[in-house]
């Protein structure tokens, strides 16, 4: 059932088998595995079933490193970020979890096939189709001939695929089962302050909500998670320091760190010279709006080690205006705030924008769609690629607080020579391929002596690593089960235990680790709890 906090009494006091902070992909898929148990759930949820400005103002903080913005790449409401979600979908490769001895940082506590049944149930849940990740495979199923796949001139690049799923906003697909679930209590505006530890420091006790009106509660639980996203998560550990002064988890100062994000960015032009070739299947908006998946071409394993690079991706995007143009940048931002809901975030200027260029939207629209050769503007190559874990791009804590005396969180993201490495490798192999495949010509936009990232790179939205999973707690939050480090009760969900980001979206393994803490904790129910070693470390 669904509550709000504002109908309960000032000073109320819930209790639960199991407390999850917070309702995006991580914890909707935690409290469906708990539904129908015999395990009391508490779900805290700081927004409503729709987006309101006064709480997503919530996710405001100070930035001091590579340019983002903290509130529109969060959603602040029932169903978190899956609410702007497009659905894609592609489990991690085997290379991802493994120690790569030519990239800093990486390794997993665990290795894909430990994560495979959890991966097909995860698949289940958003109902993707079992056409698998082999795009020949995928293109005999689909049977359409303008999607085709570049031939092979050598073993450097692979084409690889990812599926958008049917399901998406999870807070809408999920409501009912949740609400008639008798066991799972959802309270919504339940705005998160303080996680108390108990005095030993070994263990929590309870977690303080605020209703923004001031109302005020507090959760008992045995076990609490943790699943705010990538950047609260860390915040709401660094605040929770009146036990452990530096922050619960923190004690070697990790918290917060290695925070990553997917960059993209357009590097150059592809001129198609093989009037027979399409790039549909390379192509975001194709895949988007006319498949079910979309291709990418990925750097082999080999390749990567070879050149002692990370992982990246390449689109081959088909563009119908100047994507520079301020009507074609307020089409997108309306489309994408009608698809987020966020009505708030439509603005009289960018509907100005649209009434007053209409021959540009039209043609974009049109483009889009139909495709026409006769209205190309532009074939353009994207790379999306993998972030070496960098210990100094991190989240720390602001001095300026928020409307709930919660101080807000400070951002410093930092791209490395590691990654301009990875892009100035990677982009001259798949321009090699290209033009080896007698396909066409890619012309970059820097040459590789000039290469710099422009200072408003985009990026994925995908908030990864600040509470990241490690055996070692010198170098890691969580151990291999999501367990806060040194404490016996805490565990983290999400994209925010990442230890490397692989150059694929993160939803589905954040689904998978999910579903896998769901049964630890099952496991862990089923048996007292044992108190730990205030010297304890990962096995």
């Amino acid at each position: 059932m669904f509550v709000d906090a504002k109908q309960l009494p000032d000073g109320s006091f819930l209790e639960a088998d199991i407390c999850i902070l917070g309702a995006g992909a991580a914890g909707i898929s935690l409290a469906l595995e708990f539904a129908n148990t015999q395990m009391k759930i508490c779900v805290l949820e700081s927004g409503t079933f729709r987006a309101n400005q006064a709480t997503q103002s919530l996710y405001d903080g100070d930035v001091t490193g590579q340019a983002y913005d903290l509130q529109e790449s969060r959603t602040r409401m029932f169903g978190g970020s899956s609410n702007c979600w497009g659905g894609w979908c592609k489990q991690f490769s085997e290379e991802d979890f493994e120690a790569r001895d030519w990239l800093p940082n990486s390794g997993w506590p665990f290795h894909k096939n430990h994560l495979a049944p959890f991966y097909d149930r995860a698949e289940e849940l958003l109902e993707l189709k079992p056409a698998g990740y082999k795009p020949d495979v995928w293109l005999t199923h689909k049977n359409q001939a303008n999607l085709q796949i570049l031939p092979n001139t050598s073993s450097r690049v692979a084409s690889q695929i990812a599926h958008l799923a049917p399901r998406r906003q999870l807070g809408r697909s999920y409501r009912d089962a949740i609400h008639s679930a008798g066991n799972v209590q959802v309270v919504l505006n339940a705005n998160v302050g303080h996680i108390q530890a108990a005095a030993s420091g070994q263990s929590i006790q309870s977690v303080s909500l605020q209703h923004l009106n001031g109302n005020r509660a507090k959760v008992k639980a045995k076990y609490f998670i943790l699943a705010c996203g990538g950047i609260e998560n860390a915040r709401l550990l660094l605040h929770s320091n009146d036990v452990q002064k530096d922050g619960l988890g923190n004690q070697n100062d990790v918290v917060g760190r290695y925070f990553m994000d997917h960059p993209r960015l357009e590097i150059g032009d592809i001129a198609i010279t093989e009037p027979g070739f399409s790039n549909n299947f390379y192509d975001v908006n194709y895949g988007y709006f006319f498949s079910s998946a979309v291709g990418t071409l990925a750097m082999a394993p080999a390749t990567m080690r070879e050149k002692g690079i990370a992982n990246a991706g390449f689109y081959l995007n088909s563009e119908y205006s100047n994507p520079e143009e301020e009507s074609i940048k307020a089409f997108h931002k309306f489309t994408f705030s009608l698809h987020k809901r966020q009505y708030d975030d439509i603005s009289f200027r960018d509907l100005f924008r649209l009434a007053t260029s209409p021959v540009s939207v039209t043609k974009h629209v049109i483009g889009k769609i139909f495709r026409p050769e006769s209205l190309l503007f532009s074939r353009r190559i994207m790379i999306l690629f993998e972030p070496a874990p960098n210990p100094n791009s991190r989240i720390t804590l602001s001095e300026e607080t928020d409307r709930l005396g919660l101080r807000k969180p400070s951002l410093d993201w930092r791209l490395t020579d590691y990654d301009k490495n990875t892009i100035l490798q990677s982009r001259r192999i798949v321009a090699d391929e290209i033009k080896n495949a007698g396909i066409g010509q890619v012309s970059f936009d820097q040459p590789d002596d000039k290469f710099e990232f422009p200072p408003d790179i985009t990026y994925c939205w995908h908030h990864m690593g600040t509470t990241r999973m490690h055996e070692d707690p010198k170098q890691g939050v969580v151990d291999q089960h999501c367990r806060v480090h040194g404490l016996e009760n805490l565990f983290v969900a999400g994209s925010s235990v990442f230890p490397t980001a692989s150059s694929d979206m993160p939803t589905l393994t954040i689904i998978a680790l999910a579903m896998r803490l769901a049964d630890h904790l099952k496991r862990l129910h089923e048996t007292p709890r044992q108190p730990i070693s205030s010297h304890a470390t990962a096995k």
